[in-house]
């Protein structure tokens, strides 16, 4: 997609963009203390519509999302994005920690 139908779309749908354009801030500490509560746990998910566009490959709406229950299965973090979050691997027993991709490089 170019930039000239970016700006088109974005002066659509007004001020502010939608939230999956504008980049949120991140997981919080909070985020990954619930997941790692939620581990294992029934949820409900929520999926959303593929984008319906015209023969030009403009959009011109979207499919219903869809709904689903599932079991969440955790998340994976580094050692340093839970340092980051004031966070040990103790601390979340149920997140999966991964290494840093430097960790065991020498300097």
């Amino acid at each position: 997609m170019d930039d000239d139908t970016r700006a088109w779309l974005r002066s659509i749908f007004g001020e502010p963009p939608p939230r999956d354009i504008v980049p949120g801030a991140g997981l919080t500490r909070d985020d990954v203390l619930r997941m790692n509560a939620m581990t294992g746990k029934p949820v409900t998910a929520t999926y959303p519509g593929d984008v319906i566009t015209d023969v030009d490959g403009i959009p011109i709406g979207v499919h219903p999302s869809r709904t689903e229950h599932i079991t969440f299965g955790g998340v994976a973090l580094t050692r340093s994005q839970l340092a980051d979050l004031d966070l040990t691997p103790e601390d979340v027993p149920n997140v999966h920690v991964l290494p840093d991709p430097t960790e065991g490089e020498s300097k």
